[in-house]
């Protein structure tokens, strides 16, 4: 029998990290002096991260690059998440 599909979980598909994206972004953002609450971030979902953090660089003044925003977001989130206790 060979393979005939694949399912590529695209975050959200078979585990909702929402919640613990929520999370670690408002950590992060602590971490950039932002201040927010913590639905603030429901009103990205669906966009990229780098057009998230161009709006957010925009709206915020920050100085920093989105390339390095997005760097700094990613690798942070991986190393969140892998130490939560994930199921789907």
């Amino acid at each position: 029998m060979s393979v005939k599909a694949v399912i590529f979980d695209m975050d959200g598909v078979l585990i909702d990290t929402e919640p613990l994206s929520d999370i670690h972004m408002h950590a992060h953002f602590k971490r950039l002096g932002l201040k927010v609450p913590l639905n603030y971030f429901e009103q990205f979902r669906g966009i990229t991260t780098p057009e998230f953090w161009k709006i957010i660089r925009e709206n915020f003044k920050l100085q920093r690059t989105v390339e390095d925003l997005v760097r700094e977001t990613r690798d942070g989130f991986l190393n969140f998440i892998s130490s939560q206790k994930i199921e789907p």
